[in-house]
């Protein structure tokens, strides 16, 4: 090749994901049992079949349609088989004619942009077409590295099956997305899209035939790289706030830095900056991006994931970053969680029909990725870790442990996130044994509302949702076994970003794009005792001026059925105002439905549910005036997904409590597994005093609401031994 060849043709390496050092270590994964498994009937599906099933683009990676090719270069790469290298050939041979076909329409489309002309009927808004079904761009970028791999493969093993003018023409078609991308809405967006498809702007500048253009897009990738990182991996974690969401966007940065390390040898993309004086380099590095991620996982007899809203709670998925970040760092903690979901089958439907596992990556942008990145776990040993804040990203996590047996209590208070986020308000979610008691239903499908305040555990103001704001953490306390923590919700400050953040990102969603000072004083104190039970006392403070009462309703998502709960009572509805969430519109009320009778008792006086036959207790008590309690439910039929295992009803039953105050002082418990502790309280001229246990003997937290702060005392209260 020439000099003025693309640059994939003038870099020695075997195949953009690997080296030919990683030969050895790679093959050795022929000998573990999940892949052993995997070779053995994807050999057997191949020989039954005969060839590849034809695949006609346009295609969609969720649905599987890179499993088959993928899975034929596998065999081929461990096996040698020419037969498969010729299958894997035809296969790009058919998106290149594809590519033939539609590139005069796409070209005369990007004109008809250039003119001013109005978009094409069927794509108003995006300027984007692809070889992806629905014209995805992000699910593009992952074709985009995919079809590069298979590519560098053949060209490492087989580099005379593609013919010179298909080898031209497949770059030619790769190199296209820089020109469809650079029209696209979000070309310019800090989005967890927007870095899968600057990996596939990479792409495109190392085939792109012309080495100006080549040198121009690989400064924006690059320069693009940094940014994201920036952008949205403040304080470790991803800005859009669901977990499972922050591990697509490091599979992303993963992608990028795969690709471009074995290009640039010289530089690690993995490291948190590229060179000693990058503006980024406070920003964490790959491994530390996974290992953030790794911090939100729920214990449990399976690890799980997603504490709040965005995507269908699943086991943590082995994806490409998690699998990289060991094999680099070796981190025994990471390799642990690696081996608890090592050999987990997975009933996630795949074209394939072979193997099912977590492990494997199917019916995804990049499936059997895994398989170059995987390393043996050598050492493994569970967190030495069992509390975690993310203040800047507004999440915080406490575990009793990482057993079968661990409670957890999750705290969101941060900025409501993209597209996708939630108003959580100062949400709080509880699991114990693997068993959710506290919830936050329906994280992505579900009733109508469910992204509001309304379908979380916390509070609205006069029949209304009360307006987004960024919480802080102001005080965190630790006793062995026990751990407290104070937030406080106020609003009226975006997020920290040290670099260009672009209002874009939360284009069409108003209450990302304007945080405001709300007119009430929010502050939680939560006592998360190991094993026994969570303590809430919630002070609600108005600031508006002519009110001297306001109705605070607090309310509790749970899936356990309160006793006496019948889903046939009549039921009551009752309207709530929404905050305006996105730009073009204001929101219809919501309405709610509660079912059975209202429970009613005094200032001081306990009231008592029982969730479940028992399983756990709920209490509630108002400091300041009568409280009422009523209960409802909300029930989906939630359908089978890329993320649900399988389609089930889901019940979400809820309890609201009311205060009509102009202060209202909250203290509400949840406890399982035994008797329930007693719960006393005492005010001073300064704070107030909650203690669990008995008179003589207990756990103290008190709590400063004027001060914001809190502390810990006593701790004569154990939980059970587990």
């Amino acid at each position: 090749m020439t000099t003025n060849a693309p640059l994939f043709f003038r870099t020695e390496h075997p195949f953009a994901w690997t080296t030919h050092r990683d030969r050895g270590e790679v093959m050795a994964n022929v000998e573990e049992p999940v892949w052993h498994r995997f070779l053995e009937e994807a050999d057997a599906h191949f020989s039954s079949q005969g060839e590849l099933t034809a695949r006609h683009f346009p295609l969609f990676c969720h649905d599987g349609d890179l499993d088959e090719v993928m899975a034929a270069a596998l065999i081929a790469y461990v096996r040698g088989d020419l037969k498969l290298f010729s299958w894997i050939a035809g296969w790009l041979r058919e998106l290149i004619a594809y590519f033939d076909g539609r590139h005069a329409m796409w070209a005369e489309n990007l004109r008809r942009i250039m003119r001013g002309d109005p978009p094409v009927p069927g794509n108003p808004r995006q300027f984007f077409e692809g070889f992806t079904k629905g014209n995805h761009y992000w699910v593009e970028s992952g074709l985009m590295s995919t079809v590069l791999h298979l590519f560098d493969l053949l060209e490492a093993y087989v580099p005379d099956i593609l013919s010179t003018k298909d080898k031209g023409k497949l770059c030619v078609a790769l190199a296209d997305f820089a020109d469809r991308f650079a029209f696209h809405e979000e070309a310019l967006k800090y989005s967890n899209r927007g870095m899968w498809a600057n990996g596939a702007l990479l792409v495109s500048a190392i085939v792109h035939p012309d080495p100006d253009t080549a040198r121009i897009l690989v400064h924006r990738a690059e320069q693009r790289n940094q940014e994201y990182r920036s952008t949205f991996f403040d304080d470790g974690m991803h800005a859009e706030g669901a977990p499972d969401y922050h591990l697509m966007a490091v599979d992303a940065l993963h992608c990028f830095a795969l690709t471009a390390g074995n290009i640039w040898k010289g530089k690690d993309y993995f490291a948190a900056g590229l060179d000693g004086d990058s503006p980024f380099g406070v920003y964490p590095g790959i491994p530390d991006t996974v290992r953030a991620y790794l911090r939100t996982v729920i214990p449990g007899p399976v690890l799980w994931n997603d504490p709040r809203g965005c995507s269908v709670s699943i086991p943590i998925p082995l994806r490409p970053a998690l699998i990289s970040a060991y094999a680099r760092t070796r981190d025994p903690e990471i390799g642990w969680f690696i081996q608890q979901r090592l050999g987990d089958i997975e009933e996630l439907a795949s074209p394939l029909r072979v193997t099912r596992s977590s492990l494997l990556g199917l019916g995804h942008y990049q499936p059997l990725l895994n398989f170059w990145l995987f390393r043996p776990v050598e050492k493994a040993a569970s967190p030495a870790t069992t509390f975690n804040a993310l203040p800047d990203h507004g999440a915080l996590f406490s575990r009793s442990g990482w057993d079968r047996d661990a409670s957890f209590v999750t705290a969101r208070f941060g900025f409501q996130g993209t597209g996708k986020g939630h108003n959580d308000h100062g949400h709080v979610a509880v699991v114990a044994g693997g068993r959710t008691l506290l919830s936050d239903p329906f994280p992505r499908f579900g009733p109508g509302g469910l992204e509001t305040s309304l379908f979380h555990n916390t509070v609205t103001l006069d029949n209304a949702e009360p307006v987004p704001v960024l919480g802080q953490l102001k005080s965190v306390c630790h006793l062995p076994g026990a751990d407290a923590f104070l937030i406080l919700n106020s609003g009226g400050r975006l997020p920290r970003r040290a670099y260009l953040h672009d209002p874009r990102e939360e284009a069409n969603y108003w209450f990302t794009m304007q945080p405001r000072e709300a007119d009430f004083e929010f502050q939680r104190a939560i006592l998360h005792i190991h094993r026994r039970g969570v303590v809430g006392v919630d002070s609600i403070v108005t600031r508006e001026t002519g009110k001297s009462v306001r109705r605070v309703d607090a309310f509790f998502h749970t899936p356990l059925c309160p006793a006496g709960y019948s889903r046939e009572a009549e039921a009551r509805g009752e309207s709530y105002r929404l905050q305006q969430r996105t730009v073009a519109g204001a929101p219809d009320p919501l309405q709610i439905q509660l079912r059975g009778g209202i429970d009613r008792v005094e200032a001081g006086t306990w009231l008592k549910k029982h969730l479940a036959s028992g399983a756990a207790t709920f209490r509630i008590l108002s400091l300041d005036a009568p409280l009422e309690l009523s209960t409802g439910h909300h029930a989906m039929r939630v359908p089978q997904s890329c993320q649900a295992i399988s389609e089930a009803e889901e019940m979400d039953y809820f309890l609201r409590s009311r205060v009509e105050a102009p202060r209202a002082r909250i203290l509400w418990a949840l406890d399982w597994g035994g008797d329930s502790p007693e719960i006393t309280y005492r005010e001073t001229a300064s704070a107030l005093q909650v203690r669990v246990g008995s008179a003589s003997s207990g756990l103290d937290m008190v709590i400063d609401f004027e001060n914001a702060g809190l502390c810990l005392e006593n701790g004569k209260l154990t939980p059970p031994v587990p």
